[in-house]
């Protein structure tokens, strides 16, 4: 890219705390490389609201992650893009991948780096450990319900949460031991039934 940069007044300091990875009234600030002339002559505007509608309004979140991606590729210095493409990713529980877009987009902008994307990353973790004690809770009052727990663990892998994701798969080794208990005073296809629930704990718990 050899045009001449965007002249305008300095964007304000955006404090970590104020930042809402998940807030679309959020304002988006623009890049020093940002040229308004040049994006609007790469033609990705259409485009881009179209990502958003699929993304907010279809909750068509992989397609919207794609589009955006393709419209990286044609001006890859508008800010809203990146940041569109991430939250696109999120809502396809693809967080890692989220992670990686603001970490690229800090690379491509890095004046951008510590007063946007930097807690823009912190906002996501916030955001998914608040799903983590969300979910946690549920695990906690519903120990019985084997489908919270493996999107719980992941959340505590992701956000590298050794401890948390240990507890949750304590608490499945206490479901599987509780159901062999029971399977031992129990007959027939009951017996049958508590040992297949007991082996569905157990294989959750190992993997």
């Amino acid at each position: 890219w050899t045009g001449i940069k965007s002249r305008r007044a300095p964007w304000p300091p955006l404090a970590a705390q104020s930042a809402d990875f998940l807030d679309d009234r959020q304002p988006i600030p623009e890049a020093a490389q940002y040229d308004s002339a040049q994006y609007r002559a790469s033609g990705v505007e259409k485009a881009f609201a179209e990502g958003k509608r699929q993304t907010y309004d279809l909750k068509q979140h992989p397609q919207a992650a794609q589009r955006f991606a393709q419209l990286l590729q044609q001006y890859q210095y508008k800010s809203a893009i990146w940041l569109y493409l991430a939250r696109a990713q999120f809502h396809s529980q693809e967080r890692e991948m989220a992670r990686q877009t603001l970490a690229r987009a800090g690379e491509v902008m890095p004046d951008l780096q510590e007063r946007f994307w930097q807690p823009l990353d912190k906002s996501l973790l916030r955001e998914v450990r608040r799903q983590a004690e969300e979910l946690q809770g549920q695990v906690d009052f519903y120990p019985e319900r084997l489908a919270d727990f493996a999107p719980l663990i992941r959340l505590y892998r992701f956000l590298q949460d050794t401890t948390g994701a240990q507890g949750v798969v304590r608490i499945a080794l206490q479901r599987r031991s509780g159901l062999y208990q029971q399977a031992e005073v129990a007959t027939g296809a009951e017996r049958l039934s508590y040992l297949a629930a007991a082996a569905q704990w157990d294989q959750l718990a190992g993997s």
